[in-house]
């Protein structure tokens, strides 16, 4: 197709195709936007706070499509970002003024082999149509699954990609190789044998390198079913406890922490969340669980403090977490609530005493009034991260982690009300600033920058360390024009 939008280089301006305002991309596959519904859509993120209308929108019909787009921007220095299904909450997918590419409408499975667990997808899809492809085979992908399923493989690969398996590392830890549009317009496959340095850019890279527009995942076999419980604690340091037992246990596939806000006479409630993938569907895994409980609190009744045990089907409970942020979409205005999130990395060594001292700190300011705000702790074996890109707390130590190490991620998720207004929004953003400074340098915590921490060049420099001549040089390599996913604002030196 031919670009519906032209580009006058001399005025560096955007209009209707004419004889002076040139297509600005010949012979598309997709379509170039410019309609006023388009470009606002794109224009925001899922935190409600910042907006930065792109003047283009790329909605490809080829991984061609995004390479020659980016190479027509990066000729004429127009920023440029792809965008997938917009669940950063900061500005990060933001391209002002220049071009946003829908990945979502590169979506398809272009093969998968069960022989080999592995298959190829295009970056739109969205996890939580991929999943279900994979389960009719008998398979699942070996990085975890995010609780929300809502999202891109392309845009988690892009962060990094954290589930609820303590053994799993990063989703970026279980792909094979890429397709890569690079900053200069290249499609360009890469993997740990071929074009090394761009493999390992762009995970986790923050789209500084390139588009993502396919990738190869590791897949490993499915059970079909999911044994289950939940374990409430009201006091949390016993909750933060048994996390802990129950992440280093190897009892358990899917571990991690939902911390609820107190609710008239209810206290907050830390509900560790426990699964076991399994055949069997006479499975069951109490005893398990109550000795968790019984290192944590010294209980004397386990028993009775496990929640819903039992044996459901993998599928069903995948996808729950999804279901229910979907219906609160639908009936309660979720996505339209402000977001100010607070997203770091924890050393576990430390990491019990700095959560409970960021949760005593929580006011009403942090808790939705009808409950749509929440904490979660994900436990991870430290030992299988992997990708230099993906920045830990091992990193700011200068040393490998030890075997048993644990690294937490800890996710303060705020929604209000989206009539808050703007002095809760500057007050909320000053207030995660300082907590994430605080961390960062009383904690050696690092952030995971989905969330609501601007960084300033001088953070970038020291978020990635030692690193930092390394993420340069391939940013000189990929991206020379520095048109790339301008939201994050990462130095070009």
């Amino acid at each position: 197709m031919q670009s519906a939008l032209g580009y006058d280089p001399i005025i560096r301006g955007w209009g209707p195709v004419s004889a002076i305002c040139r297509s600005f991309v010949d012979g598309l596959d997709g379509d170039l936007l410019g309609g006023r519904e388009v470009i606002e859509a794109a224009g925001r993120d899922m935190g409600r706070v910042c907006q930065g209308f792109p003047a283009a929108v790329l909605r490809p019909g080829s991984a061609d499509d995004v390479a020659r787009t980016i190479g027509r921007c990066a000729d004429l220095r127009v920023p440029v970002a792809a965008q997938g299904a917009g669940h950063t909450v900061h500005g990060q997918r933001l391209a002002l003024g220049g071009v946003a590419i829908d990945m979502t409408a590169l979506d398809r499975v272009v093969r998968i082999d069960p022989r080999g667990r592995w298959a190829e997808v295009e970056a739109g899809i969205l996890w939580a149509d991929l999943v279900p492809q994979l389960y009719a085979r008998g398979l699942r992908f070996a990085g975890g699954h995010t609780g929300y399923l809502g999202l891109s493989v392309g845009g988690t690969l892009t962060v990094g990609g954290i589930s609820n398996q303590p053994g799993a590392g990063a989703q970026v830890d279980s792909v094979e190789a890429l397709q890569v549009a690079t900053g200069t317009g290249e499609l360009v496959w890469c993997s740990p044998e071929q074009h090394r340095r761009l493999f390992d850019s762009a995970l986790a890279g923050l789209g500084q390198v390139g588009v993502i527009t396919r990738a190869r995942l590791t897949l490993e076999p499915a059970q079909p079913l999911v044994w289950r419980a939940v374990v409430p604690f009201t006091d949390q340091q016993e909750g933060l406890h048994a996390l802990r037992h129950a992440a280093t246990s190897g009892r358990f596939d899917e571990v991690y922490a939902m911390v609820m806000p107190p609710r008239g006479r209810e206290p907050m409630t830390t509900n560790l969340h426990l699964a076991v993938y399994e055949d069997h569907p006479a499975a069951d895994h109490t005893a398990s669980v109550e000795m968790i409980i019984r290192e944590a609190s010294g209980s004397t009744h386990p028993e009775n403090r496990i929640h819903g045990r039992g044996v459901v089907c993998w599928l069903d409970h995948i996808t729950s977490i999804t279901s229910t942020i979907d219906a609160w979409i639908a009936r309660r205005k979720w996505a339209d609530t402000i977001k100010i999130w607070l997203d770091v990395f924890l050393p576990g060594a430390t990491a019990d005493r700095i959560i409970l001292d960021q949760l005593t700190a929580l006011g009403a300011d942090d808790w939705h009034p009808d409950g749509l705000s929440f904490v979660l702790v994900f436990p991870h074996d430290s030992t299988k991260f992997t990708r230099p890109r993906l920045r830990l707390p091992q990193h700011r130590r200068n040393q490998p982690p030890q075997p048993g190490e644990l690294t937490l991620l800890f996710d303060v998720l705020r929604a209000a009300p989206a009539d808050s207004g703007t002095d809760y929004i500057h007050r909320t953003l000053r207030r995660t600033a300082a907590a994430a400074d605080d961390l960062e340098q009383a904690a050696d915590a690092t952030i995971y920058p989905i969330g609501s921490r601007p960084l300033t060049p001088s953070h970038w420099r020291t978020h990635y360390g030692d690193s930092w001549p390394e993420v340069t040089a391939a940013l000189a390599e990929f991206d020379p024009a520095a048109i790339l996913t301008p939201g994050f604002g990462i130095p070009r030196t």
